[in-house]
């Protein structure tokens, strides 16, 4: 992703996407020592470098860069529906952060469909689980994100205890 806001004279600034940090996040359970499912969040940003102003030579750039693939991918056995290293997308549900309001959206919206509609990159997205695991389980993911430059950001969650 390349952003550059423009005044119609002068670029303010460029960035583009130089990696991706998944995080954990949500309520954790102190008595079962385990994040709920439904309450899971998975913390995806991206970190940015500056570039030169000559990158922004079109008036009015907004960002440049789509969003191509996310896949989520569990390393352990989540359910009888997914096995590890299966990719969980059928299941995560997001809010994105929406550079026209300066927030998060506020529905969640399945992953797929997000991405089916050629979303503009962003700078934070969270995930929430729709499906319980079989049981309560040591999980991690693996996120791949692609950008349609080619540009692809790998990153692991810690591992965490979730419950149903």
């Amino acid at each position: 992703m390349v952003s550059c806001r423009k005044t119609e004279n002068n670029c303010l600034w460029a960035i583009e996407t130089s990696g991706i940090d998944a995080r954990i996040g949500g309520y954790y359970n102190h008595t079962s020592n385990s994040f709920p499912y439904d309450s899971l969040q998975i913390h995806l940003e991206f970190t940015t470098k500056y570039l030169p102003h000559d990158k922004c030579n079109e008036p009015y750039d907004s960002i440049l860069g789509k969003i191509k693939e996310i896949y989520v991918i569990t390393k352990n056995l989540y359910n009888a529906n997914y096995n590890s290293n299966d990719t969980i997308n059928n299941i995560i549900k997001i809010r994105y952060y929406n550079s026209i309001t300066n927030s998060l959206t506020s529905d969640f919206t399945p992953l797929n469909n997000f991405i089916q509609n050629n979303p503009n990159s962003t700078y934070y997205i969270q995930m929430f689980l729709s499906e319980p695991p079989s049981e309560i389980s040591s999980q991690s993911f693996i996120i791949t994100y692609k950008e349609d430059n080619g540009k692809i950001y790998i990153d692991s969650t810690d591992t965490m205890i979730i419950s149903y």
